[in-house]
């Protein structure tokens, strides 16, 4: 069956690369078409198939069918980026991109557990996570419902191959904005200027958090233009942000570390001038 899916998986990387889309005329996207004949095709193994052992069906639903349900999440958004890209307006693109780094963000937060355990290699729960007779596969799951059937996919190879689909995705965001930024009121050149020289994952993870607060434009900026604000007024490039969050959600120390040195750092400072005020 592995062989059996990674033929199949070159195969369709092989028709994919020579398929261009239509975007002119917003025709279907022939890429899933092909996409979901080869996972029709998987599904159709799986009938007769019997894994020979819980290894054999491990990697099966780890390391194979993620792959082919990556490529479908990935080349829907793609199409959609690029139908945007092609017919949006200025506004009408920031405000899609905006949409998308939020969504991505949101699904890696509330997967943060499982986004860690496979950032670290981790084997000791794939029982748990990639076995369909495994008590997490009942778990409800909303992507992919064409093809989420618990006698074909478990939960977790659909959310493995999200993470997959959303990693790439967002370097294909990163390119899209590249260059792009709204028209934000910048600095003069008559006031002093400010160089960013802390870690840039204190500066990302300070801006997710002014963000989600509403701080800026009373809650209606969206999340790329505070980003060029900042790499602006600051002197610093935070290039591929989402990545870099990604990893702060991955941390064994905390999600809020740079936060917390602030906090700690004020409540030193009003300690000491406490102290001297009663002196």
């Amino acid at each position: 069956m592995l062989d059996f899916a990674q033929n199949l998986y070159e195969e369709l990387l092989f028709k994919l690369d020579s398929t261009v889309p239509d975007l002119k005329t917003f025709s279907p996207d022939q890429r899933l078409g092909l996409i979901l004949r080869s996972i029709d095709q998987l599904k159709e193994k799986l009938k007769s198939y019997t894994f020979h052992s819980e290894e054999e069906e491990i990697s099966f639903f780890r390391s194979r069918l993620p792959l082919f349900l990556s490529l479908f999440l990935y080349y829907s958004e793609k199409f959609d980026l690029e139908s945007v890209q092609l017919a949006g307006t200025p506004q009408s693109r920031l405000e899609y991109f905006d949409r998308q780094f939020s969504r991505v963000g949101h699904f890696f937060i509330a997967n943060a557990e499982f986004f860690k355990y496979y950032r670290s290699g981790k084997t000791d729960l794939d029982k748990y996570y990639f076995l369909r007779n495994s008590a997490a596969n009942q778990e409800s799951m909303d992507l992919l419902t064409t093809v989420m059937d618990p006698l074909f996919c478990t939960v977790y190879s659909v959310k493995l191959a999200t993470i997959l689909a959303y990693s790439r995705l967002e370097r294909e965001l990163q390119l899209a904005l590249t260059g792009k930024t709204e028209n934000i009121e910048l600095p003069t050149g008559n006031e002093t200027r400010l160089e960013w020289t802390d870690t840039k994952a204190g500066l990302i993870e300070l801006i997710y958090c002014l963000k989600e607060q509403g701080a800026f434009n009373n809650g209606k900026a969206n999340l790329r233009s505070i980003i060029d604000y900042f790499e602006n007024i600051f002197s610093v490039r935070l290039s591929n942000s989402s990545r870099t969050f990604q990893e702060i959600l991955s941390r064994k120390t905390g999600l809020t570390n740079y936060l917390d040195q602030l906090k700690d750092k004020l409540l030193t400072r009003v300690d000491e001038v406490e102290n001297n005020h009663i002196r």
